[in-house]
């Protein structure tokens, strides 16, 4: 977009798709300690002026896990940094640091409260988790024990198996969008990581937002609008023979 002077970046890949499953603890502590304030992805994104942020999320109903970086002068520099700093703790270059990690799950626990601060909010809760989600009233207190008791080999699991893939090429869906004098370059380095990017321009999507249809389609559908008003006026003709 030429109305824009920096470059972002949505990352998403599959994740733990249910309230239940067995990773989802270490996958709420891996994400709030890389998330934290001044915490790895501060340090390596923004605190080195890569971008203005970046953060992680996981969303349980459509089990995708998704890495955004905003505001950046260049993504993919900022990009590579994430993917250092993610791969660097799975290997242990880069170690765990243990109050961070116990900040980490104190920010879990804050949000939790944070969502149910009266009793009508707490109900609503339980209501929503229940009745919606199918998951237990109790939901909420068993996951900060599970939370509480995750250990260091469990994060790393879940970097291995679920944080990593959102930044690998075989496994991620890509989305940038960036100024269009960063478009050559983002392009080519992207392409050298494994990416297979689309060049679309903004005025692409002002009609039909991508979404145009397939050949045929449109006959098909003029056919059957077609089909009803000759259907729709044998019917008024019928009707008037018979008030006759």
């Amino acid at each position: 977009m030429p109305t824009i002077d920096s470059s972002f970046a949505y990352f998403t890949a599959k994740g733990p798709s249910s309230y239940d499953h067995p990773q989802l603890p270490a996958l709420m502590v891996a994400l709030s300690y890389l998330d934290a304030v001044e915490g790895p992805m501060w340090v390596a994104v923004r605190g080195t002026g890569l971008a203005y942020g970046s953060g992680f999320g996981h969303n349980k109903d459509t089990g995708l896990v998704k890495f955004s970086i905003y505001r950046s002068p260049d993504v993919f520099k900022a990009y590579e940094a994430a993917k250092k700093q993610v791969e660097g703790h799975i290997s242990g270059t880069m170690p765990f640091d243990p109050p961070a990690l116990d900040g980490a799950i104190s920010n879990i626990v804050r949000r939790f409260a944070d969502e149910q601060p009266t009793m009508g909010s707490a109900a609503a809760v339980s209501f929503t988790n229940q009745v919606i989600y199918g998951i237990s009233k109790d939901w909420n207190n068993a996951i900060l024990k599970q939370v509480r008791d995750v250990k260091v080999e469990q994060i790393k699991e879940v970097l291995q198996s679920i944080v990593l893939p959102v930044l690998q090429p075989a496994s991620a869906n890509l989305i940038v969008t960036c100024a269009t004098i960063m478009e050559e370059d983002l392009v080519k380095n992207f392409k050298a990581s494994g990416f297979r990017p689309e060049v679309r321009s903004l005025s692409s999507f002002q009609d039909d937002y991508g979404l145009k249809p397939k050949e045929g389609e449109d006959d098909a559908e003029d056919g059957e609008e077609e089909g009803e008003e000759d259907e729709g006026s044998e019917g008024s003709e019928a009707s008037d023979d018979e008030d006759d």
